[in-house]
């Protein structure tokens, strides 16, 4: 058994990694793997909540735009393919320490971007802590599916106390979780 990740990132992330500007993923945890190791990109189901009539009046194609940041056409194409699927895997090959520390985070943000994560200062502060360590996991070796895989199509590993047991994936993890490789091979 050959154990790789499967990590659930949003869309917006996705389409930045597929495009290749964003090679590093921030994250507050890193996998007891040595680098490299495989990880397949979940990309998760995030469409905006909205309920038009009851909450939202006025032009839909408008409106959409505006909240969700995408056409109506984009979002479709997006979600019709990617959303709530497995939309491609890359090599972890190296795991970086992050952290961001003010003595008064209000008014010493720099909202310089980290390079690489597409993310500001401000951003990693709020999403790790304030002198907080997290973890960047630089992604090499992309590649996105024509064809999305189904969580279906993986086994999830759950530690016991002799190892890890397969386990059927019931839903996408909330940040990363341990698999079996489909094919059983190792990292590239």
């Amino acid at each position: 058994m050959s154990k790789a990740v499967l990590i659930s990132i949003q869309p917006h992330w996705c389409e930045l990694i597929a495009n290749e500007r964003k090679t590093i993923e921030v994250r507050k945890t890193r996998p007891n793997l040595d680098p490299p190791f495989k990880c397949y990109i979940y990309c998760t189901n995030q469409r905006p909540f909205l309920v038009w009539g009851d909450v939202f009046r006025g032009n839909w194609e408008t409106e959409f735009t505006r909240v969700s940041g995408y056409s109506r056409k984009a979002a479709e194409k997006i979600w019709d393919v990617f959303n709530g699927h497995i939309m491609g895997e890359f090599v972890c090959d190296a795991i970086i320490p992050i952290s961001v520390s003010y003595s008064d985070p209000s008014s010493h943000v720099a909202k310089k971007e980290f390079p690489y994560t597409c993310l500001t200062d401000e951003q990693i502060m709020n999403y790790l802590g304030n002198g907080k360590e997290g973890y960047g996991w630089h992604i090499s070796k992309l590649m996105v599916y024509d064809t999305p895989k189904e969580l279906s199509e993986f086994i999830g590993l759950r530690k016991t106390k002799f190892g890890y047991a397969p386990v059927a994936i019931q839903r996408a993890p909330q940040s990363w979780c341990y698999v079996e490789e489909p094919d059983g091979g190792g990292a590239p």
